[in-house]
């Protein structure tokens, strides 16, 4: 009755008959018509899973010990090294940044990185130029261009009602004009000065900005 499709073993495969064995001549051409369908994969299936234990046994014979091996080492667990322990990315900061240079003869390539006063972490940097909508973008991108790529002054108007970001899109200004004129080749950055001057308007904001020079002259010349 294996081949007999059924859910309930008493109301499917009794169906109404005294005892299982007259529900099965009932339907034994049925059974014998869809057993031969299956039989006849019966030689097939077992020529693949003698293939198969063929094929385990060559990859023991390759390797006899390695499934041994790794199954010890999977009771004994991971255990660290020493030579390679400033590698490991679980060991404190100092060693998962550790240089190597010292050990190889060669210059430190370390990069320090220099806090400058009223200067934003990268991370608030960039955090704050995502937050600029569309206009407030397009704005900063104007400044930030102009001062890049010339030498004129120029004026422009930022206004808007209150709480609309004019302060953000200001700071955002500051921020990306200070990291521009502290890396100019040739400069030093402790030398370049970069100062906003603020007055408020009604719904509008006027800056200046300005470099060390032009705040404080030298009155020594």
């Amino acid at each position: 009755m294996l081949f007999y499709p059924w859910r309930n073993e008493l109301s499917d495969l009794q169906c109404g008959h005294e005892t299982f064995e007259n529900m099965y001549l009932t339907v034994a051409r049925l059974l014998e018509k869809k057993a031969k369908q299956y039989e006849g994969k019966v030689i097939d299936l077992e020529k693949a899973i003698e293939e198969a234990e063929n094929d385990c046994n060559e990859n023991d014979q390759i390797a006899p010990a390695t499934q041994q091996v790794e199954m010890e080492d999977a009771e004994i667990g991971p255990t660290e090294s020493e030579q390679y322990v400033h590698f490991n990315p679980d060991r404190p900061t100092e060693h998962r940044l550790y240089d190597m240079s010292r050990e190889v003869g060669i210059e430190a390539r370390t990069v320090e990185l220099t806090n400058h006063a009223n200067r934003i972490s990268e991370s608030d940097y960039f955090d704050l130029i995502r937050s600029l909508n569309k206009k407030q973008w397009e704005f900063f991108q104007h400044v930030v261009t102009w001062v890049k790529t010339k030498h004129e002054p120029f004026y422009t108007f930022l206004t808007g009602g209150a709480g609309c970001g004019k302060s953000v899109v200001v700071r955002t200004i500051f921020q990306a004009l200070h990291r521009h004129l502290c890396s100019i080749e040739g400069e030093d950055p402790d030398d370049i000065k970069n100062s906003s001057l603020c007055s408020y308007w009604k719904g509008s904001l006027q800056y200046k900005w300005s470099d060390h020079s032009q705040c404080f002259p030298d009155t020594t010349k």
